[in-house]
């Protein structure tokens, strides 16, 4: 035992962080019924997913392209927060359709897509 580790302790190595789980839900961008475009948006879905994923997850991202517009979700079990925001996937207009990957990990880890 060093001198620095008897004055002060020995230091501990941080715990590795639990690996980071993800959900991408690709939302259709056209082929939906008008009125659904026109009554739905993404900021109320963001909403409504950030409030059923409580401290499970997080919404971190929305990115908007020509025919899709893909949300990113980030927590530690992508299981778990599927099951805590399929009530909403499975009943907000916007969402139908839609195909949602989840993920164990970083890319290139396991992977589930299902369609809503």
């Amino acid at each position: 035992m060093g001198f620095f580790d008897k004055i002060f302790g020995k230091q501990q190595a941080p715990a590795a962080p639990p690996p980071e789980h993800s959900i991408l839900i690709y939302l259709k961008g056209e082929g939906l019924d008008e009125a659904v475009y026109k009554s739905c948006d993404t900021v109320t879905l963001d909403g409504l997913l950030t409030k059923a994923l409580g401290a499970h997850g997080v919404v971190s991202s929305i990115e908007s392209r020509a025919t899709e517009t893909i949300l990113f979700l980030y927590g530690a079990d992508s299981e778990k927060m599927y099951s805590l925001i399929d009530p909403i996937l499975s009943t907000y207009p916007l969402c139908k359709s839609a195909k949602v990957i989840l993920r164990d990990g970083s890319p290139g880890s396991p992977e589930r897509e299902i369609t809503i």
